[in-house]
């Protein structure tokens, strides 16, 4: 959340990785737009995407097409409240649908605001 301490991105994101590669909940960061610019290995795994596809998708892009409507809602929600927790469906790589809880919040790197979710 804004106020929490400040998270430098060069550094934290790899540190990160390493820490939060092993767990069995998928974590990844989104842009306030919905760029993803980080998903840990569980989440790639779930979803069917490399970490290089991974980065290079939005957060509609993981998002059935009924349901895109919905996502900038939730980042508005984010983005008001700090935290978000809400049932989701994500369509993986293979056009398989997920749909699990997911917890949001609104975290600072490097001066910018990000949203960091985890199913």
């Amino acid at each position: 959340m804004l106020g929490e301490k400040q998270l430098p991105t060069q550094e934290v994101l790899p540190a990160n990785d390493l820490m939060i590669s092993g767990i069995r909940d998928s974590v990844f960061i989104a842009d306030l737009n919905g760029k993803i610019v980080f998903a840990n290995d569980q989440a790639c795994k779930v979803h069917g995407y490399t970490k290089g596809e991974f980065k290079g998708l939005n957060v509609i892009d993981i998002v059935p097409p009924e349901r895109v409507k919905e996502v900038m809602p939730h980042i508005n929600k984010v983005k008001a409240q700090g935290y978000s927790i809400h049932n989701s469906i994500h369509r993986c790589k293979n056009g398989e649908i997920k749909i699990s809880e997911i917890s949001l919040r609104l975290i600072e790197m490097d001066n910018h605001e990000y949203i960091l979710a985890l199913t």
